[in-house]
């Protein structure tokens, strides 16, 4: 089991940084059979990865296939284009000698955890991510925290073995690293990521057709579900907090790819600190989305206590229970 050493110095770091992405790329020219694995609930990041990777897979005539438990939101149909992704019903696990997991901060979000933990020993799996608290369930196991978005790893992957990175690579890679720091607004969007999203788009990256199909592609149901969570938002005035919830009764149809962007605009609102969003699910859990807009507040604590995980600026969890109104609040109890 290779991993990640935060001990070392800068310089080792770099080091080990470019012997993982070394090892990486080793592993997938001997590899036979490649899984790609985007996580549940999939955003545009963990899509752009697995895209991309499997679009460089095929120019190199190397077998692969794309899993994701959940379907992949139409908005994302520009990246995936007519590539099939499988799900648990379609998946043979054991076919693969290869797993790759793109942006899987911990083993439970790839709903893989029985296949990844019982593997063959001929089975290897490569975990790419940047979130700062991850399972170790890898081989080779790459988690740059630092990094604004796991496709600003990916592109470190190719550039580091001179790959070369065609105008669709480079269009996932940079929907992948515009939307993880949100158009570069956190604050782990720096000098280096300006640089590769700079190359991505000399590379052919359409800026453009990236916005259209992340940010300006709602549906109409997808804006009065938000106007009815417009409605319901209350402000906690003694710790600058909004907080907002969508119940199961109104959220028909309501999933991840309505409510895509929907904590970050609550973020619009002036001079607050933080946001948290609730949501029932269909399956008798609640999800919480987490937004941190003070430096003093580290979000991916709270989510972490809560069994979920992320970044300081940006979290979330998911727990068992159901939203009931209780006078002015709402409460969530046990099912």
């Amino acid at each position: 089991m290779q991993v990640f050493d935060p001990i070392l110095k800068k310089s080792d770091n770099r080091n080990m940084n470019d012997l993982r992405l070394n090892q990486i790329h080793q592993q997938v020219q001997q590899s036979q059979k490649i899984l790609l694995v985007a996580h549940e609930k999939p955003d545009v990041d963990t899509t752009s990865c697995v895209c991309a990777l499997k679009e460089y897979l095929n120019s190199i005539n190397k077998e692969s296939d794309i899993y994701c438990f959940d379907e992949i939101p139409s908005q994302y149909d520009f990246l995936i284009e007519n590539t099939k992704v499988l799900n648990s019903n379609s998946l043979i696990f054991h076919n693969y000698d290869t797993i790759i997991t793109c942006d899987c901060g911990n083993l439970k979000i790839t709903k893989l955890e029985t296949e990844i933990n019982n593997r063959l020993s001929s089975q290897k799996v490569i975990n790419i991510d940047h979130h700062p608290k991850t399972d170790t369930f890898s081989d080779i196991d790459l988690k740059l925290t630092n990094k604004c978005a796991t496709a600003e790893i990916v592109y470190d992957f190719f550039d580091q073995n001179k790959i070369t990175i065609t105008k669709k690579i480079a269009e996932c890679l940079l929907a992948g690293i515009l939307s993880d720091s949100k158009n570069f607004a956190y604050a782990n969007a720096n000098e280096n990521t300006l640089n590769i999203s700079s190359r991505l788009l000399e590379l052919g990256a359409d800026w453009s057709k990236i916005m259209a199909n992340i940010h300006y592609n709602k549906s109409l149901n997808s804006l009065k579900i938000w106007g009815q969570t417009m409605r319901d938002v209350e402000l906690n005035k003694e710790y600058n907090i909004v907080s907002s919830k969508i119940h199961l009764n109104y959220q028909t149809a309501a999933d991840g790819e309505y409510l895509e962007g929907l904590p970050s605009f609550l973020g619009t609102i002036r001079a607050i600190k933080a946001i948290i969003f609730l949501r029932d699910q269909n399956n008798g859990n609640i999800r919480g989305s987490l937004r941190s807009f003070d430096d003093n507040i580290n979000m991916s604590l709270l989510a972490n206590i809560l069994g979920g995980g992320g970044h300081i600026k940006a979290a979330g969890f998911q727990t068992k229970g159901k939203l009931v109104k209780h006078e002015k609040e709402w409460i969530i109890i046990d099912n």
